[in-house]
């Protein structure tokens, strides 16, 4: 679940509260479905506290996360200030986690 709200604010999901866009299989593995309303532009995440939790895996492919990987694999379907929103929101992730760290320790932010 925290994968998939990091997921929704990342990706600036306008529809990311609706229960019914996160499924569950029988063994409990989280799938995010129906992104139709995400990749706004705002910079902003849409709901910081939603983020309490990060896992170190996630945070690691966040920080590589750059302009050029964002437009050879989606480019063909976001346009610049697309692009920049997801960037802008992704650099917010980041400091979000970090400061989280700094407040609360690595045992109580990060997960594997």
């Amino acid at each position: 679940i925290y994968k998939v709200r990091l997921l929704h604010q990342l990706t600036s999901n306008a529809d990311y509260q609706n229960i019914h866009n996160v499924i569950f299989d029988p063994e409990l593995r989280v799938y995010a479905v129906d992104n139709s309303r995400a990749f706004r532009i705002e910079s902003e995440l849409r709901a910081p506290n939603d983020l309490q939790c990060f896992s170190r895996r996630c945070l690691a492919r966040l920080r590589a996360l750059d302009r050029g990987l964002i437009e050879e694999k989606l480019g063909r379907w976001l346009v610049k200030m697309q692009i920049d929103g997801l960037l802008a929101r992704r650099d917010a992730i980041i400091a979000l986690a970090e400061k989280r760290i700094e407040e609360d320790g690595e045992g109580s932010v990060l997960f594997r």
